[in-house]
């Protein structure tokens, strides 16, 4: 039978779960993580921690679903918001991941909003105003 892999990659853990294809969900794991806050407004990540917390969960609904990785003919990935991974020319991380939660360039935001308008920033981005992401 053909299986579904989902993975949702959240702010604080990584949900996966495995589907037949009529929807039945046949098993499901998450991995929580903990974000780094260096300091009031910064929110990161090791890039590593996602990778691992995604091949545990996977693992892990493989096993509980004694599911053959073969019959897997569809992968589904969502992911939180504007999450920043900088890779280099290897696609090797140059830096923790900075995580949509990450406030540090409020002062800089805030002063594009009363240079450019906050309307043109809506009606560019949806959002009501720019924020720091």
């Amino acid at each position: 039978m053909d299986n579904i892999l989902a993975a949702d990659l959240g702010s604080t853990a990584l949900k996966c779960a495995l589907h037949d294809t009529r929807g039945k969900v046949l098993a499901k794991a998450s991995e929580e993580y903990q974000l780094i806050t260096p300091d009031g407004l910064s929110v990161e990540m090791e890039v590593e921690t996602y990778w691992q917390a995604f091949k545990t969960t996977i693992a892990q609904v493989l096993k509980d679903s004694q599911v053959l990785p073969e019959s897997i003919r569809a992968l589904g990935i969502s992911a939180q918001g504007e999450t920043l991974l900088l890779v280099d020319r290897q696609g090797k991380p140059v830096r923790r991941a900075i995580v949509r939660l990450d406030n540090r360039t409020q002062e800089e935001a805030d002063d594009l909003g009363e240079r450019f308008g906050h309307r043109g920033a809506y009606e560019i981005t949806g959002q009501v105003r720019l924020v720091p992401t």
